[in-house]
């Protein structure tokens, strides 16, 4: 279904190159029209340096003009970024450099006649190659920029630039650290009255950006759980991108039974989908909500063949690892529930609920050392106590009680009204 899709919803938060991908990989579902999403590809195209792909879009539109003034600028740029690049990557211009970025300056202009207004042209050039699509070329030269620059908002500027371009060119170990120091950067941001709205739509942004390094690194859906761990992370989500919720869900179920702490990520998901049921709501949430809160397998059941489809349209999720990781665990929380549930569990009526033929969820349940299936039936076995434990056990209980009653027994003595002559003596 459509309805299911969250382009429309994502794209307000992603640079227009970020954008492209989702709406390309729409084109190629074929679930609207093919027209209309030619036209919304020609609008994210236009407004950049990226002059052919756009006549491959719209070929009735001319690019000549833009063309030509887009190699004059070319041209203008690269000859003085590739002085100042000289300059940069000279070995004695490196041994020379601390961590202070005036004094760097100062050195560059000193002792190598790098005026400071000649970094600028870094910061220009690395956005004009971003904005051809030159990712690798528009990484390097903000990255240079960055490290001199003692511009506050362009040294932040150039840090959206250089994870946007390490996310395009694929290189997400590189992406993740951007992400981490882009991270600290907006959390470091002061909180008065409009630093705290900035840094709400800083982090909505982040949260947006980083769903390229979430489902690509293969540590991205830990990253994304443990920011989310983080109240002000978790706040952003509910009071400005509920929809990211979807995501959420499917990090914590896909990667919580390999964590120490599966039973509290799974109860904050449980905590946050309720309390966010009347804002946003998916197969993913319903699926949570079915299962822990309203125990309606019936419910799971038909949600999880829904899950199917959200996979299959959403972009962040088109990876079949990633989804067998999801079914595989989501079946183990719902036999795990189930079992609790009824005492008398068939191998042919949980198959159903989770989605499988019987052949299947035997061969799948097979692997999963905590059911056991024993004549058609399936059940969790009931862990035999220590005796010697069972003792201490009783032993530190009745201790315990021993002395809440003597406690007890002395408050009633000390709230008896003592005599005149009690209290004489």
């Amino acid at each position: 279904m459509v309805a299911y899709d969250l382009t429309t919803r994502l794209i307000p938060f992603l640079d227009r190159h970020l954008a492209l991908p989702l709406l390309n990989y729409l084109t190629d579902l074929d679930i609207y029209n093919q027209n209309q999403l030619q036209s919304a590809q020609y609008e994210l195209v236009k407004g950049t340096n990226m002059v052919d792909y756009a006549s491959q879009i719209n070929p009735h539109e001319s690019q000549d003009d833009k063309k030509k003034h887009i190699v004059d600028t070319q041209q203008q740029y690269q000859q003085k970024a590739k002085e100042v690049l000289e300059v940069l990557t000279n070995p004695d211009v490196s041994n020379h450099l601390t961590q202070d970025k005036h004094k760097n300056r100062e050195i560059l202009q000193e002792k190598f006649n790098l005026q400071p207004n000649s970094i600028e042209v870094l910061y220009d050039y690395g956005h004009f190659q971003f904005s051809s699509g030159n990712y690798v070329e528009a990484a390097e030269y903000l990255y240079h920029f960055r490290i001199l620059s003692t511009e506050p908002a362009k040294v932040l500027s150039s840090q959206w630039g250089i994870l946007a371009s390490n996310i395009l060119k694929g290189s997400f170990d590189q992406a993740l650290e951007d992400f981490n120091g882009l991270r600290e950067t907006i959390d470091r941001q002061h909180s008065q009255d409009k630093g705290t709205v900035i840094q709400l739509q800083q982090r909505t942004w982040l949260l947006h950006w980083g769903l390229f390094i979430f489902f690509n690194h293969e540590q991205g859906r830990d990253v994304l759980v443990d920011l989310l761990s983080h109240t002000a992370y978790l706040n952003t989500l509910q009071t400005a991108c509920p929809w990211l919720l979807r995501y959420y869900t499917i990090a914590v179920i896909a990667t919580s039974r390999q964590s120490q702490r599966q039973k509290s990520l799974i109860r904050d998901l449980i905590r946050v989908v309720n309390i966010e049921t009347y804002q946003y709501q998916d197969p993913l949430t319903k699926f949570v909500e079915a299962l822990y809160t309203d125990f309606d397998f019936n419910v799971v059941e038909a949600q999880l063949k829904e899950i199917d489809t959200v996979f299959t349209q959403d972009f962040f999720l088109s990876n079949e690892q990633l989804k067998d990781d999801f079914f595989s665990s989501a079946r183990f929380y719902v036999v795990e529930a189930y079992c609790r549930i009824h005492s008398h569990v068939t191998i042919s009526e949980i198959a159903q609920k989770v989605g499988l033929s019987e052949d299947a969820f035997k061969s799948w349940i097979s692997k999963e050392e905590k059911f056991v299936v024993d004549s058609n039936a399936v059940y969790i076995p009931t862990e035999t106590p220590n005796v010697l434990s069972t003792i201490l056990d009783k032993s530190s209980a009745l201790a315990l009680r021993s002395q809440s009653i003597k406690q007890a027994i002395t408050s009633i003595h000390e709230d008896i009204p003592q005599t005149p002559s009690e209290a004489a003596a």
